[in-house]
């Protein structure tokens, strides 16, 4: 919780309104209503509204585009959010939006429809899209640390990581684990002590791959990648 109370100060300081900013988990995505996300549902009708007068037709609709980085719960969140119109309104021709906990799951833009006209005379559609930046790592070295903090927090594609890059971000890894104090990895690991290289704790079960697993996981707690004493550079 302190990391995500730090982390909602600043994105509304520097990178969005207060009141554009929401933090929600969405790995029990089965699990989820509507109701479960009411603020942003809330902001949604909101933006709806302020972006102009309804149009009093039942083929206008308002469309949103739901857009960010691969593997952070865009598909989720649409999946949330439009189901409730089909429970309503079985005519409407519904298919759920793939999910899955690895980056490149969504690879093409599709739209759904998440408010009903019943609801203040308003219809909606949310456009899920793919990641938006290359899923190539060869791409992204312009910035090889950013590089590893994606490999680090899933957001990459596994088939396009090569043994070399995972192995360089469990590295790091453990690095920023050491560095912010976080030995939890020790006690799940079962080893004696922190270690400062990998080599000292890979073996056949827990090889680079498997390290970066049981950190996206939670099995090592949280941990901040970045500075957030700083503006985004």
């Amino acid at each position: 919780m302190k990391h995500a109370r730090k982390l909602f100060h600043w994105t509304a300081r520097y990178v969005s309104k207060p009141e554009n900013v929401f933090f929600y988990s969405l790995r029990r995505v089965n699990a989820l209503r509507a109701s479960d996300l009411h603020h942003l549902e809330g902001r949604l009708v909101e933006l709806y509204d302020e972006a102009g007068p309804v149009v009093d037709s039942f083929w206008f609709f308002r469309k949103f585009l739901v857009c960010g980085l691969p593997n952070v719960g865009k598909s989720s969140l649409v999946h949330i959010l439009s189901r409730k119109v089909h429970k309503y309104n079985t005519r409407i021709d519904y298919r759920a939006p793939r999910v899955g906990n690895f980056a490149g799951t969504t690879d093409e833009i599709i739209v759904y429809r998440v408010l009903r006209r019943q609801q203040g005379n308003r219809n909606l559609k949310l456009i899920d899209s793919p990641g938006i930046f290359p899923l190539q790592t060869s791409k992204l070295r312009s910035n090889c640390e950013n590089l590893y903090k994606l490999i680090c927090t899933n957001l990459v594609n596994p088939t396009f990581i090569d043994t070399k890059d995972m192995t360089i971000a469990a590295e790091y890894l453990l690095f920023k684990l050491n560095q912010s104090r976080n030995f939890r990895y020790v006690t799940t690991l079962g080893l004696s002590g922190p270690k400062e290289k990998l080599s000292d704790i890979a073996s056949a079960r827990w090889t680079p791959r498997k390290f970066i697993a049981a950190f996206n996981s939670g099995s090592f707690g949280a941990l901040m990648f970045d500075d957030l004493s700083q503006p985004p550079s």
